[in-house]
């Protein structure tokens, strides 16, 4: 086991959106909550808090983690856990992409834009976020390979408390659609 603190990056992209999101979700509530008394203000409230899940779930959760000796790539729903040791190509486009035991395996949350790529500039890990994790991501693999950690195999699970939160407001709804 690796003595190197465990690392987190946040996602890249689509924070401020999802946070926006989330703040109008929460205006949308609260206005439906004032409004005073109507039938389908339950239906409502179950439509926007299945909304809110799914922001979260979807732009504010992802994110990368060095944890140990383990790169976690955490998407929607699902923890791709793979060992540093095991990865023999990363790349940093419009996704993540890691390649370990010939497969590839993705991580939307840290990306790059399309005019970032296109301009192909010189990597600045001082100034762009990007260029800190994957020379940080990069500089990890090398030291677990060069100490000749094992390459383990690569383990995905699914984050049930994340499904729930979605899948609950969105089953109240349907039901309180269908029983209107």
């Amino acid at each position: 086991m690796s003595k190197n603190a465990p690392e987190s990056f946040p996602a890249t992209n689509g924070t401020a959106i999802g946070w926006l999101g989330e703040a109008l979700i929460g205006v949308g509530i609260i206005a439906t909550i004032a409004d005073g008394q109507h039938d389908s203000d339950l239906f409502v409230i179950c439509l926007l808090l299945t909304a809110a899940a799914g922001l979260y779930a979807f732009l504010l959760q992802p994110h990368l983690e060095i944890n140990g000796d383990n790169l976690e790539l955490h998407n929607p729903f699902r923890v791709v856990v793979i060992p540093l040791a095991a990865i023999t190509e990363m790349q940093l486009r419009m996704t993540l992409q890691v390649a370990a035991h010939e497969h590839r395996y993705t991580c939307a949350a840290i990306s790059r834009s399309r005019r970032t790529l296109r301009k192909n500039a010189e990597p600045d890990p001082v100034n762009v976020t990007q260029d800190l994790i994957e020379l940080r991501v990069r500089t990890r693999i090398t030291e677990a390979q060069d100490q000749g950690l094992p390459a383990g195999p690569v383990t995905q699970r699914i984050v049930w408390w994340l499904v729930a939160l979605v899948a609950v407001p969105g089953s109240a709804a349907l039901l309180v659609g269908l029983l209107r």
